[in-house]
């Protein structure tokens, strides 16, 4: 590792306006500056494209910034990727926040840790919109944070990762493939992949804001579910016979997520798919009855979010759950 480390920021942008100039001087902000940050505008139909450009002649580093017709993130990301130059790679969404320390403190990690083939993240403040705290990640997640060698652990749908919290070496992002343009969101597709090539190292400290926006391309899972489904596909020479019960537990999962953001149709459209994955008439019938229970769960839910509002679930629990904290 050279004395200063290069370090390239890549930023898709696609609708946020409200966050996006906040997030960039976040970039701009850090202790460590990267060598330059690369936007790319994913044809957002509202005042992104403007704030960006104007930021774009006010920049203190390198900036690249182009729009391009709307084809999700993980496209945005692919483009991004193919213009990097830094020996190591980070990427913000645009509506999250880097700590002035995001960039110093991964590089310092990364300094004490024998592996090149590493995979580093971080834990994050919960903030709101309205750029209100509400905890941290590591508060209110019952799942533990990727570590080590995962692939088996990624699959079976346990573990947590704020995408955005990664922080890898270029050449290892491109080894793995680096983003796959034709997926929706590049999580768990990328995640699988980087599990079967390296390490991942959790850096148990708040130096992100990870930010809860209504509006945001991750509450939506009936738009990115196939690429979970994709994702899992791309593995059969491994997972073999086990990928079938692994597509019907990630439907029903995105099934259960949908109710509970209200979206009744897809969540219907989710189940049904649930049950076809299911290999057998048993498994099939199993699965059913499973889904009614989760999809009961999670109209609970969706009242509960209209009732109390999420920043009091999250409160509450934090309270009655203390040991998500561990978790």
């Amino acid at each position: 590792m050279t004395s200063k480390p290069l370090v390239s920021v890549l930023m898709p942008v696609y609708n946020a306006q409200d966050y996006v100039a906040q997030s960039i001087r976040s970039v701009w902000d850090q202790s460590h500056r990267p060598i330059e940050l690369i936007v790319v505008d994913d044809g957002s139909t509202d005042g992104s494209n403007a704030i960006v450009a104007e930021l774009v002649k006010q920049a203190p580093i390198p900036m690249q910034f182009w729009r391009q017709e709307n084809a999700g993130p993980a496209a945005a990301l692919h483009n991004a990727l193919q213009r990097a130059t830094g020996e190591w790679v980070g990427w913000l969404a645009a509506d999250d926040l880097y700590a002035p320390n995001f960039m110093a403190r991964n590089l310092e990690v990364a300094g004490s840790l024998p592996q090149d083939e590493l995979i580093l993240h971080s834990s994050a403040f919960l903030i709101e919109a309205d750029d209100r705290k509400i905890g941290t990640i590591d508060e209110i997640s019952k799942e533990p944070p990727f570590r080590g060698r995962c692939f088996d652990f990624i699959v079976d749908g346990h573990g947590r990762m704020l995408p955005s919290t990664m922080f890898i070496r270029r050449d290892l992002l491109l080894k793995v493939g680096g983003f796959d343009p034709e997926m929706e969101v590049e999580d768990t597709d990328l995640f699988l992949r980087l599990a079967r090539a390296g390490e991942f190292h959790y850096i148990d400290e708040q130096i992100f804001c990870s930010r809860w926006t209504p509006g945001s391309f991750g509450k939506k899972p009936w738009k990115w579910g196939n690429s979970t489904i994709k994702a899992l596909s791309k593995h059969a020479d491994i997972l073999g016979s086990r990928l079938p019960v692994l597509l019907t537990k990630a439907s029903s999962n995105i099934c259960q997520n949908c109710f509970e953001y209200g979206e009744w149709g897809h969540g219907l459209r989710w189940g049904a798919k649930a049950v076809h994955f299911a290999p057998g008439i048993g498994a099939k019938a199993r699965v059913t009855g499973q889904l009614g229970y989760r999809v009961a769960r999670a109209g609970v839910r969706n009242l509960a979010y209209r009732l109390l509002g999420r920043d009091r679930l999250v409160r509450i629990k934090r309270v009655v759950s203390p040991s998500a904290q561990n978790g």
